[in-house]
């Protein structure tokens, strides 16, 4: 199967994460799950993805800190 688009998902919420994760992959996209927003960062500087989908709050950062980083 042709993947669809590469999308980042951040959630420090596990169950959250796994179910649309799951959703996603079920049509057709290639989905890298992380639960820190830490780590989101390290995986947004290692590669691109065509979407990425941030909880806005986590212990670490927020969501919103995570994008104005990466923009920046």
């Amino acid at each position: 199967m042709r993947h669809r688009g590469s999308i980042l998902l951040v959630d420090d919420e596990e169950k959250i994460l796994k179910a649309l994760g799951r959703a996603l992959r079920e049509a057709g996209h290639e989905v890298v799950e992380t639960t820190s927003a830490r780590e989101g960062q390290r995986l947004l500087a290692e590669r691109t993805f065509d979407l990425f989908i941030v909880d806005n709050v986590m212990p670490e950062k927020s969501g919103l800190d995570l994008i104005r980083e990466y923009v920046e």
